[in-house]
C-alpha cells in the first residue's frame, strides 16, 4: 500500500512539475528523470556525495540520466525534495537505516517530508578532492556559509567571514578529515566507492559498472570541467597548515576504493 501511495504521489507531483518548467531542454530533461522514478517501483538508491568543490553536482547529472538507480534521488517537486537533494550531495557520513538517528534532527524531519528513503539506498560514491581548493572555491563563489550549514545540517553556523579569517583561524570548520573518515568506516548495508576527483577523467568504465550505467552513454555524455589551478593567494597557506596532513592522507589513497559493506 505504501508504494502504491508513493506512485501515486509521484503521478500528482509530476503535474507540478510540468507546470514549473521554464524552458523545452529542462522540459525534456526533467521529464525523462521523472518517468525514471514513476517506472520504477523498487525505487533503490545511489548517494552521491562529496566534500563540495569537486564536480559532484555533474556527476550526479549524468548518473542520474544512465543509472538504473535512482540518484539521491532528484525529484525537484517539492522544497523537502529540494532540500535533502542539496544535503545529500554533502553528507558527513553513510545514510542508511543505522546510522540515520546519528543525524541532526532537522536533517531527520526534511527527510521525513520528502521522497527519500534511507532503507532504500544501495550503493553510494563519495567524491574526495584537495580541502584546501575547496575551501578558496566556497569563498570564491559565496558558498561558505550554504556548505558549512549542509554539512552541519544545523541552521545557524559559525564561519569567518572571508578567507584571510579562516587561514588566520586554522581550523577546519567543515569538518572535511571527520567527513572522510565516516566514509571510510562504509556501512553495514551497501558498497562504497570511494572516488578522488581525478578519477572522474579516467575511471568512467568503473564508475559506470558500481553505478549501474551503460559506460558508452557515460563516456559520451559525462562532461566535467577540469578544476582551476591553485591561483589562490591562500591556497598555499592553507594546504601547508590546516589541511597538511588531511593532504597527505588523501594523496595515499587509491584513485578507486570500494568499502565493502560489513557485518
Amino acid at each position: 500500500m505504501g508504494r502504491i501511495l508513493e506512485h501515486i504521489r509521484f503521478r500528482r507531483d509530476l503535474g507540478k512539475l510540468y507546470a514549473q518548467l521554464k524552458n523545452e531542454q529542462n522540459y525534456r530533461k526533467d521529464l525523462l528523470l521523472k518517468q525514471k522514478y514513476l517506472f520504477n517501483p523498487i525505487s533503490e538508491y545511489l548517494i552521491v556525495s562529496s566534500m563540495g568543490g569537486v564536480a559532484s553536482t555533474a556527476l550526479i547529472e549524468e548518473l542520474d540520466r544512465f543509472s538504473h538507480y535512482l540518484v539521491n534521488p532528484i525529484v525537484h517537486c517539492s522544497i523537502h525534495d529540494k532540500l535533502i537533494n542539496q544535503k545529500l550531495k554533502h553528507l558527513m557520513g553513510p545514510l542508511d537505516p543505522e546510522s540515520l538517528d546519528s543525524f541532526p534532527s532537522l536533517f531527520q524531519q526534511d527527510l521525513a517530508k520528502s521522497n527519500v528513503r534511507a532503507d532504500n539506498v544501495r550503493k553510494a560514491i563519495f567524491v574526495v578532492g584537495d580541502p584546501a581548493m575547496a575551501v578558496c572555491s566556497l569563498y570564491r563563489r559565496g558558498l561558505e556559509v550554504d556548505h558549512a550549514q549542509n554539512l552541519s545540517q544545523k541552521k545557524e553556523v559559525k564561519i569567518p567571514s572571508d578567507l584571510d579569517a579562516f587561514v588566520a583561524l586554522n581550523k577546519d570548520v567543515f569538518n572535511f578529515k571527520t567527513q572522510l573518515n565516516e566514509w571510510l568506516k562504509g556501512s553495514k548495508y551497501y558498497d562504497i566507492m570511494i572516488l578522488k576527483h581525478e578519477a572522474l577523467f579516467s575511471e568512467t568504465e568503473r564508475i559506470a559498472e558500481f553505478s549501474g550505467c551503460n559506460v558508452e552513454d557515460l563516456k559520451k555524455n559525462l562532461k566535467l570541467k577540469k578544476r582551476q589551478t591553485k591561483t589562490d593567494a591562500n591556497y598555499n597557506e592553507l594546504a601547508e597548515g590546516v589541511y597538511a596532513d588531511l593532504i597527505k592522507e588523501i594523496n595515499q589513497l587509491p584513485e578507486i576504493q570500494i568499502v565493502k559493506k560489513h557485518a
